[in-house]
């Protein structure tokens, strides 16, 4: 198992580092939108709109700070080293898997797509770009991790997963609590 996983890394790790430089500024600002800063202040903003509205908005900005800090005790409970490409300068060491972008994205901007779909904020087409959008911030996030050499691969899909568990234990939580 660990062989294959290591295969499906160094597959994909190698594939995506070929891709072309002038992406790099694309997978800066993508990677960006995935940091803690923008990933807790939708949480927090979640949170506080979700005090004058429906009972969901507010239980996806917890939902989406606790799947934020849960990845961040899994990161220190397997302590899975970064990819030796991981070289940018960090106040602090953190650790690979799962990703914490991929999951802060995910949770995040799927809690924004589940809740304007759900609570019916924008037009037909309006829903659809937002959908596009939020999407390709969640799939870009995960991608721009591994482009940039922050992550392996599997750290990033676990991130994808992890996140998608967080919205699903939203999304539950919200019919049982509306």
């Amino acid at each position: 198992m660990k062989t294959m996983l290591h295969q499906f890394d160094r597959f994909l790790t190698t594939y995506i580092h070929a891709w072309p430089a002038w992406l790099k500024p694309i997978m800066v600002g993508a990677s960006g939108l995935a940091h803690p800063i923008p990933v807790v202040g939708i949480a927090a903003m979640l949170i506080l709109v979700g005090v004058n509205a429906p009972i969901s908005v507010e239980i996806f900005g917890w939902v989406v700070l606790i799947t934020f800090g849960l990845n961040a005790v899994i990161k220190l409970m397997l302590r899975r080293k970064r990819p030796v490409t991981y070289v940018v300068k960090r106040w602090f060491a953190t650790f690979s898997f799962p990703s914490g972008h991929t999951t802060g994205a995910t949770v995040a901007y799927g809690a924004l797509l589940y809740l304007s779909l759900q609570l019916a904020f924008f037009t037909p087409l309006a829903t659809i770009i937002a959908a596009t959008g939020l999407g390709a911030c969640i799939l870009l996030a995960g991608i721009s991790r591994v482009y940039l050499g922050a992550h392996h691969p599997s750290d990033v899909v676990a991130g994808w997963l992890f996140g998608g568990v967080g919205l699903l234990a939203g999304a539950v939580l919200a019919m049982i609590l509306s």
